[in-house]
């Protein structure tokens, strides 16, 4: 009995710890910094395959403990490391889970009974690659950015390596993103004429800019126009030019004479804020920065917001948003995967959803949901662990017990017959 409930116990617990660690790992979690259960669907599909597998091939009475504590267990060890972790789960994501590891452990359990030999075997492989492959149908499901109907012009003024990539001819990510919703065209000098059809105009860490150039940008901005403004007084966007290259952008913001124009103040970055950090919004969004800084009032239309990293200024008839950073636009900042840029999960920040929002509406001052269920931190995902591996070691307890009562003669997983019960009602009266 002892011995039966021990071996039930290490196989609960294998299949519990085993799906959450390889989910968090393979999933994503340790990388992108979230805490998506759908993340696991793939994993824990697999799981339950083997499940399955297990309930046919083990003794009748440990399938029921097996079922529960293993299945449910794991589900429940799951949802309590993404509740602990991150502020929202959202529960669309969580249906995705849970009905893949419902569906996956009664398919397995339905061809392991109705095959045999080589043919069972290979049908359950089979049935885990469908449960991985199926882990990545989550990342269309209800994020992103889907492509306008209707794409207004989009010009964008900067040194940044957007245009082209230091050693490749490609457009970096965050262009691919906000190609969907607008018609991206570089801007090489600003002037009425080059900004004539230009509906909005995202310029960042631009190169030093020619007063003319400052007077047209302001003349534009008054007449209507909508921009979104990247001003760092400390770039940390890594380079392999040598020094002076004039390829390089400006390592500070340039666009001072503009700034006190408009009644800004840009100040130095504070050591504490030099590293890349995670930033969450109003609201939850989450904007990976980088030598971030903010922004103090002198007077002017502006109105400041997120503790000064961003300006919202009513320009004439125009509207700007100014951000205290441009390594945001960095995707190794907000892409945790570069090999699939398009892909939800490769995400690590809503930095392309956020950039698109705001040059629609550089006013917009509502709260932006996240994008993603994104872990606080990494302290959050270890506290989350530890929880859950708790949570599962309960499970695995109780899956032991069940399985030893099981086995205990007399228990509920020994039945006896009617002359079975007569005898032993014979006995007793004997005795007696």
């Amino acid at each position: 009995m002892i011995r039966s409930a021990a071996l039930g116990g290490l196989l609960i617990g294998f299949l519990l710890a085993g799906t959450l660690l390889a989910g968090l790992s393979f999933g994503g979690g340790l990388v992108n910094g979230q805490a998506d259960p759908a993340a696991w669907t793939g994993i824990a599909g697999a799981a339950m395959v083997l499940l399955g597998w297990l309930c046919v091939t083990v003794r009748p009475r440990w399938r029921v403990p097996l079922l529960l504590c293993a299945g449910l267990g794991t589900f429940v060890a799951i949802l309590t490391l993404c509740g602990v972790a991150a502020d929202v789960v959202p529960g669309a994501r969580l249906l995705w889970l849970a009905g893949g590891m419902v569906v996956a452990p009664v398919l397995a359990i339905l061809c392991a009974r109705s095959l045999s030999g080589a043919g069972r075997a290979v049908v359950l492989v089979l049935l885990a690659v469908l449960a991985l492959l199926a882990g990545r149908l989550p990342d269309g499901m209800g994020r992103g950015e889907r492509p306008a109907a209707v794409r207004p012009a989009l010009g964008v003024v900067t040194a940044l390596p957007l245009f082209w990539r230091e050693g490749r001819r490609e457009h970096a990510p965050i262009l691919a993103a906000l190609d969907s919703a607008f018609s991206v065209r570089a801007v090489d000098r600003i002037a009425a004429d080059s900004l004539s059809g230009v509906d909005h105009l995202l310029i960042a860490q631009p190169r030093p800019l020619a007063p003319a150039e400052l007077v047209a940008l302001d003349a534009w901005v008054r007449g209507g126009g909508k921009a979104v403004i990247l001003a760092d007084p400390l770039l940390l966007w890594p380079t392999g030019l040598p020094p002076g290259d004039r390829r390089s952008p400006p390592s500070t913001s340039l666009l001072d004479p503009l700034l006190v124009h408009w009644g800004l103040f840009l100040a130095p970055v504070q050591p504490q804020d030099i590293q890349p950090a995670r930033r969450f919004l109003d609201g939850g969004a989450l904007l990976p920065v980088a030598g971030v800084s903010r922004f103090t009032r002198r007077g002017g239309p502006c109105r400041l917001g997120e503790d000064g990293l961003v300006a919202l200024c009513g320009i004439g008839k125009g509207a700007v948003r100014l951000v205290a950073d441009a390594d945001l636009l960095d995707d190794r900042l907000w892409l945790a995967d570069p090999a699939r840029s398009t892909a939800l999960s490769a995400r690590a920040g809503d930095t392309p959803g956020l950039l698109v929002r705001w040059l629609a509406d550089p006013l917009d001052a509502a709260p932006v949901a996240p994008g993603a269920p994104w872990a606080r931190s990494m302290l959050a995902i270890a506290l989350g662990l530890r929880a859950a591996l708790l949570v599962g070691m309960a499970w695995v307890i109780l899956g032991a017990v069940m399985i030893g009562r099981r086995e205990r003669p007399g228990g509920t997983g020994k039945r006896m017959g009617k002359a079975g019960k007569e005898d032993a009602e014979g006995r007793t009266q004997s005795e007696h």
